[in-house]
């Protein structure tokens, strides 16, 4: 039987198409509602949003370049053996998720923020601007979304179409409806550890703790570890992945948290000694 004959009897599930639907909605208000509040609540400028977001797509075409040529075989050529070969990938894949990112948080609150470092508002704002990583769910949720329509509606069959395309279109019409559901749940784990991250390196700079900013980088490259095993087959189970994800993300936040409440997030009041205060009317 041809792709097209099997295609043709083929239906992608309503579930499956609530829950593209569903990942637009969390890529699309999630950041939005973030900002809205923190705009109601402290006054936030769009300001540190916006440089959140330019800073994410800046330093990401870098760590893509950097990854690319390492990819390319251009940094682990000189190891003996495939074992070191995976062990320094497996290392150079996570550390590069918080370098980079990091980085552009530290250059950001250091020298571009000064204006508004002295409050949360500020990393809270920033991180949301990382919101815009949601535009690549909304671009893909869409492509799926046309897909289902041409499936469900029988226009497959009229098109002149790849057989790789069809076979394409009948993997996608085969994928297990929750499967998809990962999507904004990774979407959420991963903008929730962003914002975090962004108070993290933020603490860095306003109290001059600046040890935290590579923790802030080790932080993010453990976080990414379950991925990138996942990526390497070393994990094969998506949901296992996903919780593995959703707990380095809970213990980050949790970590954060008590290191906020811990730092004073105000420069702390002097008090004049004793012998110069005046002594207290009779």
């Amino acid at each position: 039987m041809l792709p097209v004959d099997i295609l043709q009897n083929m239906r992608v599930p309503g579930l499956t198409i609530a829950f593209i639907i569903l990942n637009i909605v969390i890529a699309v208000l999630l950041p939005i509602a973030l900002f809205v509040w923190l705009k109601v609540k402290y006054k936030a400028r769009f300001i540190p949003a916006l440089l959140g977001a330019g800073m994410l797509f800046a330093f990401g075409i870098l760590q893509l370049l950097f990854l690319r040529l390492f990819q390319l075989g251009m940094l682990i050529s000189v190891w003996p053996t495939p074992v070191f070969n995976i062990i320094l990938y497996i290392v150079i894949m996570c550390l590069c998720a918080g370098l980079f990112t990091e980085t552009g948080r530290f250059i950001a609150f250091t020298w571009i923020l000064k204006r508004d470092i002295g409050e949360i508002k500020t990393p809270l704002a920033y991180g949301a601007g990382y919101g815009i990583m949601g535009i690549a769910i909304v671009m893909s949720a869409l492509g799926r979304l046309s897909y289902a329509t041409l499936i469900n509606n029988g226009q497959i069959v009229n098109r002149s179409l790849s057989d790789d395309f069809i076979v394409e279109l009948i993997d996608f019409a085969q994928t297990n409806s929750f499967d998809l559901l990962l999507i904004g749940v990774r979407f959420i784990l991963i903008f929730t550890l962003y914002i975090c991250l962004s108070v993290l390196v933020w603490l860095a700079v306003m109290r001059k703790q600046y040890l935290l900013y590579p923790a802030a980088i080790l932080l993010h490259a453990l976080t990414f570890v379950p991925a990138i095993l996942f990526d390497l087959r070393v994990l094969e189970n998506a949901w296992f992945v996903m919780g593995l994800t959703a707990l380095c993300v809970l213990i980050t936040a949790a970590l954060i948290w008590y290191i906020y409440a811990k730092i004073p997030n105000r420069a702390p009041v002097l008090l004049e000694p004793e012998f110069e205060r005046e002594p207290p009317s009779p």
